[in-house]
């Protein structure tokens, strides 16, 4: 990577981090600040699926099981065997990985199409709402459980619950772009960059597609899991509600396909959008998810490119 791109880069980086850092300064009502932590959780469960849909074309449709996998098992694990929370979410970080890493094996290998690998991961976002339903006794069914607190050290007491979730989300959001853009900018980069123009042509010239495939699915699903378990503490309150295809998916999807796929602006502007319709339309109810799939069809049918790579094509601003 050049140095020009690299600051570029930087900037961009920076720039987004610090109008994200300043928000909670204009914002300060505790609804607001729930809204602000929610545009950070979605967005980092955006970008998560935009390393397995946005650059190797895995369309996952269980987004919300990957979540809930990883929340059910830190949470569960927390409550009732006294597991720290912080020993306790890696562990369902890792399932959500292995979960994740599983089906796009079976993809690759079983050479399936973006399509039919969403309707075998939609099929498994499925079985997880109904298994967490069925095994009331362990899930507590629709009513959910409360897990323990997540513990923030001094932070809660000096910025208070909501302020101190929300830095700490700005934290993971640092770490992650910053290594987001070390991997885009890397052998590996190259790589998916390939296999996005012309998969066939990526195995002719040497890539490993199928590894590559596997590790941005694991790596995906680590951000979604890690940041699904988060989701869930943060709300001090877990149930299937959270984690359902309609409440979580569909709306990740559209956060990636407005933003651009395979950008990392992206996901920040897609979140951000539609974090805030998402609160406009909740008064709306089950027709939300009716708005939702017209939004959807529209970007699929006019504007499948993005709003990022929309602008870069029409400004060519360097954006990334």
């Amino acid at each position: 990577m050049d140095k020009n791109q690299f600051r570029n880069d930087t900037i961009q980086i920076l720039i987004a981090v610090v109008i994200l850092a300043l928000l909670p300064l204009l914002f300060r009502g505790a609804y607001q600040l729930r809204v602000l932590n929610l545009f950070l959780l979605f967005m980092l469960i955006t970008i998560g699926f935009n390393l397995i849909f946005g650059h190797t074309n895995q369309l996952f449709l269980c987004q919300g099981a990957l979540a809930g996998s990883s929340m059910y098992v830190s949470g569960l694990l927390a409550l009732n065997y006294g597991i720290e929370p912080w020993l306790a979410i890696p562990l369902g970080t890792l399932l959500a990985g292995g979960l994740a890493a599983f089906f796009s094996f079976i993809a690759v290998a079983r050479k399936l199409e973006a399509i039919f690998l969403g309707i075998t991961t939609l099929s498994f976002q499925l079985i997880f709402q109904n298994l967490i339903v069925g095994l009331r006794d362990i899930t507590g069914a629709d009513i959910g459980f409360i897990p323990p607190e997540l513990s923030l050290g001094p932070l809660t007491s000096l910025l208070g619950r909501s302020q101190a979730y929300y830095y700490l989300l700005i934290i993971i959001l640092v770490v992650t772009l910053l290594i987001y853009r070390s991997v885009m900018n890397s052998n590996i980069g190259l790589a998916l960059k390939m296999i996005l123009d012309d998969e066939m042509a990526s195995e002719i010239v040497g890539v490993n597609v199928r590894r590559v495939k596997i590790t941005m699915a694991f790596a995906g699903a680590m951000l979604i899991g890690f940041t699904g378990a988060l989701y869930g503490f943060f709300n001090a309150y877990v149930a299937p509600s959270l984690y359902e295809f309609t409440s979580l998916d569909i709306i990740v999807l559209i956060m990636l396909i407005f933003g651009g796929k395979a950008t990392i602006l992206g996901p920040i502007v897609g979140a951000g959008v539609f974090t805030i319709l998402n609160e406009i339309l909740r008064p709306l109810g089950p027709l939300t998810v009716l708005a939702y799939g017209v939004v959807l069809m529209i970007l699929f049918i006019f504007f499948r490119e993005g709003i990022i790579p929309w602008i870069k094509n029409k400004t060519k601003l360097p954006l990334i």
